[in-house]
């Protein structure tokens, strides 16, 4: 419509252990959650949560 173009999502995968795959899930909610205390957005947080997820 305006000419924008949408923009390509570049995916890597990085093998990980089930062990790394806990810690950092743990790391990105404790973030999350100190945001929510400040009061600050936690919109990329939360797709990085999905995306770690998936």
């Amino acid at each position: 419509m305006f000419g924008f173009k949408k923009k390509k999502r570049m995916v890597k995968q990085i093998p990980v252990s089930e062990y790394e795959y806990h810690i950092m899930l743990d790391a990105l909610l404790k973030l999350r959650d100190k945001l929510i205390a400040e009061g600050r957005y936690t919109d990329g947080v939360d797709e990085t949560i999905l995306a770690v997820c998936r």
